[in-house]
């Protein structure tokens, strides 16, 4: 029985219990166009699965507008959230009667969702201070994730909604990145703001102290699962810095 992780990295909105039927809801969001917070221009991000061969050699492939899930998890199996998921930054923290974007978070207005129905979610932290998830979960032989384009019938004229297919995890691999990243998030100060592109009328207006630009520590006293850098691909490792960080809504007990 396969054990892997997955990991969630860059620009990620876990959603925990506000989707009905779904425990946690990753939402990466589109943020492909170029978005302003305060004067400056944020850097474009794009979302991809990468991992490492054994040989150290670097792979990625790029996906967008797309739904994942893992395709064969052992059930019965708990959804469990670590402590350390208290750790993660929580959008309400800023905007207290924060209000999601029905379109983004259930009608594909986004980059990419990740449904987490079994396993362990558990929250880290890097070198540089990007905060990052993981799931691992138990599979079945072979481990798979499936994939769902998103469908906009209005757009293609084709009533018929996409066949889930099926994506194998790399032969030999048990851990993967899932990324919402840009070329120049090693430098950037202000990109953690593209995570409010989740809630109605997207990026607010007034928004201070956001990871990053002070260096705002997660909350105390905060234990964080523990990170290991071999698991990770060197170029994910090198890209993210701290405003490159995952986060939450709504925090917990909110």
């Amino acid at each position: 029985m396969p054990t892997i992780q997955i990991f969630f990295q860059g620009v990620a909105v876990h959603l925990i219990g506000a989707v009905p039927g779904v425990p946690c809801r990753i939402v990466f969001p589109d943020a492909t166009a170029s978005y302003l917070y305060e004067d400056a221009v944020l850097d474009r991000h794009f979302t991809s699965i990468q991992w490492e061969a054994a040989d150290k050699t670097h792979n990625k492939v790029p996906f967008f507008r797309e739904y994942f899930t893992v395709g064969n998890p052992v059930t019965p199996q708990d959804f469990k959230l670590d402590p350390s998921m208290a750790c993660l930054y929580h959008l309400d923290n800023w905007v207290p009667n924060l209000q999601l974007s029905s379109e983004v978070i259930y009608a594909g207005r986004t980059a990419l969702y990740f449904d987490i129905f079994y396993g362990t979610l558990a929250c880290h932290r890097m070198e540089k201070g990007a905060l990052y998830t993981s799931l691992t979960i138990d599979t079945g032989d072979d481990p798979f994730l499936i994939r769902v384009p998103f469908h906009y019938a209005s757009f293609d004229f084709d009533p018929t909604p996409p066949i889930p297919q099926p994506w194998p995890l790399p032969s030999g691999v048990d851990h993967i990145s899932v990324t919402n990243m840009g070329d120049g998030c090693n430098d950037s100060k202000n990109d953690f703001a593209l995570s409010f592109l989740v809630t109605r009328g997207g990026i607010p207006r007034g928004l201070k102290d956001l990871p990053g630009q002070d260096g705002t520590p997660p909350p105390i006293p905060c234990v964080f699962a523990p990170h290991n850098a071999s698991l990770i691909p060197n170029k994910v490792l090198d890209a993210l810095s701290a405003a490159c960080s995952a986060s939450s809504f709504p925090k917990p007990g909110g």
